[in-house]
This record gives structure tokens, C-alpha cells and sequence, in this order.
């Protein structure tokens, strides 16, 4: 619901807005008792200025949002704006927490982290300069972060897991798992203790994006329930997968070109030889090499199809640096000269994808989804050179199916 304010002076003396002989104020500003104004206790018309002229703002709540109990949500202003420049925005997150006053586009967008579940009404003041609001609210919805696999579907056969404790990562159902270093040097993934990791303390996987790569450079692999290529393996027409991920720093170093994070998972490949993946993978999109705090997670594929998909459900969603997070991958696969694939992702059991005309494979490349990798790359293509280390941390992959 959309209010518009107009500052007024209040009084509550029987003398107000009357000189002593009873003769009403005739200073600038005055207010008569026509029809719809304020003193005749009609409602103010919305669109109304002050007597100086000056228009009142325009607010956008935006939502309606989604969110976790314990996960940073951010609130949107987009589409709020003043007719005569600049103005603040003030927001009340319904659960006693006031935001601002903002007066900077970087900081009017600001995130909240519930305690409770619950649907609260947030609540947006947009504040010109000359004292004139507006106001405009959306819900939130706000659930309980859901332990297991919430969103696995119904009758589907559990067939790759690991626990990522060592070198190398062990407990995997079909299969083995297996990591390595892309080129020489030292290498960029490690086995490490973590006494916050979610599922399987301490251990956890780590990938280190070393100081001095170039843009596009690998950085290491994990790669598992398929590692042969050989054609016995079984493939799947269906896949879930759910894990943990979590940057360990309070920011990333990324590049202009984005970074590619979760990997890829493959399908289609009908024999042996060269595969034919579908890189599905997230990256982080940016303006140059810059340290980022929080961002969306867009999807890429690259196959046969090059298909950039960004997060299209719920963006005020977002993946933090220095906190962990948990995301839930569905793929169906696509009938045979049909575009009508699924893919779902969830992040920390809010959906953020939802596109159900994906064709992951065609009739040169037929078969079913046989493996999945994580192989984080820096960069796409661009001058940038990485001028500090960072690391992503994998804690306990869990995959399950429908074989075809």
C-alpha cells in the first residue's frame, strides 16, 4: 500500500492559525477548507505538492520477499525516486528493527537478518528534502532453515556422497572422487579443518584462488561419481544435488569477467572419448577487479547451447561472503528435440531458479546426466591478475536421481 505525506504544523491551542481578533492567518503556507484539504478533515490527495510547488516522492517496497531465519535478506528501493533530486529511505522491517535514514545508493538497499518466522509487513519511507514522503510496504515472509534435503524429490535413489573429510575425499556411493592442482606450482586445493562447517565438522574442502592468475585461470578440480568415462556407469535422467558452500573471508576478489564457482555437472555424452558437458555453473558478474561482499548466483550453460540464465526468483536472496550456505540443484532432463528441461536451484531453502525450457541434450548427444565436477575458474577473458589469495570451502555433497 502506497501513502503519500505532507508535512504540516500542528497545534493544539484553541488560538491556532487565528489572530487575536479572530481574523484567520493570512501568512504564506496557509492551508483554506476547501474540499480535500487538510484542515477540513478530508483525505489529502496523493499526487498534491506543498504550496512551494515542490512534488512529493515516489516509493517502491518492492517484495513480496522470501527468506531464512538466520539468513541476511536485502529489501530493494528500485523504482523509487523524487521528482526534485535527492532523498533518503527509511526502512521499518516490521519486527521493531528501523533501517536509516540511507542517502546514498549504496547503502538504501540495505539487508536484515530475522530471528523469528513469521510474514512481517516492511514498511518504506522515501524523505525529499523538503520534508515531503512516501510510503509503500511488502511482506516477508520468513521460514525456518530446513535441515536435510527439503526440496529432494519424492522417490529418488541417493547414489554419491561424500563427507570431503581428506585427501582424498571419501564416502561416495558410486564411484570415486578425486581432486587435483590444474598446472604446476603449488597446490590450489587442501584438506582443512573447520569447526563451523554445517554437516560433517571439521573437515572440509578448500579451494584456493592463489594471488598472481590470470583471468581464466583453473584453479583446482573435485570430480566424482563418474570420474572414468566409462559408458557402464550409469546415467541418470534426473539428478538432486545438495551441499554446503562458504566463502571464508569478509570479501572476494573478483574480476570484471565474473567467476565461475560451482562447477559443471555432465550430460548428454552417449560414448566414450571427449564429453560434452553442460556447464551449469554460477559466476559472479562485475564492472572490473573489485572486492565483493555479497552477490545473486546466475547460471551458465555451455554445451551445445550457450545460455546465461540469471537468478530470476526471489534476488534480494544472495550469497554472502564469511557465511556458509546451503544450495539445492534439480535437473530433469529435456525429451529429445524438446526445450523443456527443468532446472531448480535453492539457496538456503529459498527458491532462486525456476526455468523449465532448458535442453540439455539433443539427438548427437542423447544420453543422461554421468557426472559431476567442481572446477572454479577466475575470470573469463580479461587483463586483470589476481593480487591476493582467496579460498572457497566445500562441506558434504549429497547426490541423488532417477536412472534412465
Amino acid at each position: 500500500m502506497r501513502t503519500y505525506l505532507i508535512p504540516a504544523l500542528l497545534c493544539f491551542s484553541a488560538s491556532c492559525g487565528t489572530d487575536p481578533g479572530g481574523s484567520s492567518d493570512s501568512g504564506v503556507g496557509d492551508v483554506d477548507s476547501g474540499p480535500g484539504d487538510i484542515d477540513s478533515g478530508q483525505p489529502v490527495d496523493a499526487g498534491r505538492s506543498d504550496s512551494a510547488g515542490d512534488q512529493p516522492p515516489h516509493a517502491e517496497a518492492n517484495g513480496p520477499y522470501a527468506g531464512r531465519v538466520g539468513i541476511p535478506l536485502q529489501v530493494t528501493r528500485d523504482g523509487s525516486f523524487d521528482p526534485e533530486g535527492a532523498f533518503t529511505a527509511t526502512w521499518d522491517m516490521g519486527d521493531g528493527t528501523v533501517l536509516g535514514p540511507f542517502d546514498t545508493v549504496e547503502t538504501m538497499d540495505p539487508f536484515h537478518t530475522y530471528g523469528s518466522t513469521g510474514t512481517y509487513t516492511v514498511r518504506l519511507t522515501i524523505t525529499d528534502a523538503s520534508g515531503l514522503s512516501a510510503e509503500d510496504t511488502a511482506a516477508a515472509t520468513i521460514s525456518a532453515l530446513a535441515s536435510g534435503y527439503p526440496n529432494e524429490p519424492s522417490g529418488f535413489v541417493r547414489f554419491a556422497e561424500t563427507s570431503l573429510e581428506g585427501l582424498p575425499p571419501s564416502g561416495t556411493l558410486d564411484g570415486a572422487w578425486v581432486a587435483w592442482t590444474w598446472g604446476s606450482g603449488a597446490p590450489r586445493h587442501a584438506a582443512v579443518s573447520a569447526g563451523d562447517a554445517p554437516v560433517s565438522p571439521p573437515g572440509v574442502f578448500q579451494f584456493t584462488f592463489s594471488a598472481g592468475i590470470d583471468v581464466g585461470s583453473g584453479v583446482a578440480v573435485l570430480q566424482g561419481w563418474d570420474t572414468s568415462g566409462d559408458t557402464d556407469n550409469t546415467r541418470y535422467r534426473a539428478v538432486y544435488e545438495s551441499g554446503w558452500f562458504k566463502i571464508p573471508s569478509s570479501d572476494f576478489e573478483t574480476p570484471g569477467a565474473g567467476m565461475k564457482l560451482l562447477g559443471y555437472w555432465g550430460v548428454g555424452q552417449a560414448g566414450m572419448g571427449t564429453r560434452v558437458p553442460a556447464q551449469v555453473y554460477s559466476f559472479i558478474p562485475g564492472s572490473s577487479t573489485f572486492a565483493m561482499t555479497e552477490w545473486n548466483l546466475s547460471i551458465r550453460q555451455q554445451n551445445h547451447i550457450a545460455r546465461d540464465m540469471p537468478q530470476n526468483m526471489n534476488t534480494g536472496t544472495m550469497i554472502h561472503a564469511g557465511q556458509w550456505h546451503n544450495y539445492e540443484i534439480l535437473m530433469i532432463l529435456n525429451d529429445i528435440g524438446s526445450s523443456n528441461g527443468t532446472l531448480s536451484v535453492w539457496l538456503d531453502g529459498v527458491q532462486i531458479h525456476e526455468h523449465t525450457d532448458v535442453m540439455y541434450r539433443n539427438a548427437g548427444n542423447p544420453s543422461g546426466f554421468y557426472g559431476r565436477r567442481w572446477d572454479p575458474i577466475w575470470g573469463g577473458i580479461g587483463p586483470e591478475v589476481k593480487s591476493r589469495d582467496d579460498h572457497l570451502w566445500i562441506d558434504h555433497i549429497y547426490i541423488s536421481g532417477q536412472a534412465m
